[in-house]
């Protein structure tokens, strides 16, 4: 966890995150992995590659890079490719992978807030899309309700 949090995201390869990720747990540091690539000169391509893995923990930091990027640097995003990723998560999210589903519910949560032209967008997607169900296994995590949580995060942004 100190590693990815201290590591220098400049120095960050393909090669290196292939095996970062592939070394795992993905549960335990995809979110720190997630955040240093979202640094790095790898983001765009990794992000977008990993989204379209069929393979669960690929799939899942891939959105979590998503998320990361709208978080610390929200231009990285544009409100086009924003919208474009609506429209897949949309499409896939009720058939994907149990964390993936997670991760694709936090990406349209993260644009909904981070971008207020598509925040709209967001939430109409999130509306259709409707609950997600993610099996948090023997816990008391729940997954966020997506429309509830923009909004809340909008009116708190003001």
């Amino acid at each position: 966890m100190l590693a990815l949090q201290i590591a220098d995201p400049q120095r960050v390869t393909t090669a290196l995150a292939d095996k970062l990720l592939a070394d795992g747990p993905v549960r335990f540091l995809g979110l720190y992995l997630a955040a240093l690539l979202a640094r790095s000169p790898i983001a765009d391509k990794t992000m977008r590659a990993w989204m379209k893995s069929g393979d669960e923990a690929t799939r899942e930091t891939g959105y979590h890079i998503l998320s990361a990027r709208l978080r610390d640097d929200a231009e990285s995003i544009s409100d086009a490719a924003a919208a474009r990723v609506l429209a897949t998560i949309e499409k896939q999210i009720h058939k994907s992978p149990n964390w993936a589903r997670y991760a694709m519910n936090s990406a349209v949560i993260a644009i909904g807030v981070w971008r207020p032209k598509v925040r709209k967008d967001a939430l109409a997607a999130a509306t259709r899309i409707g609950k997600v169900d993610v099996d948090h296994g023997d816990t008391n995590c729940k997954t966020p309700e997506a429309v509830s949580y923009i909004q809340k995060a909008a009116k708190r942004a003001r």
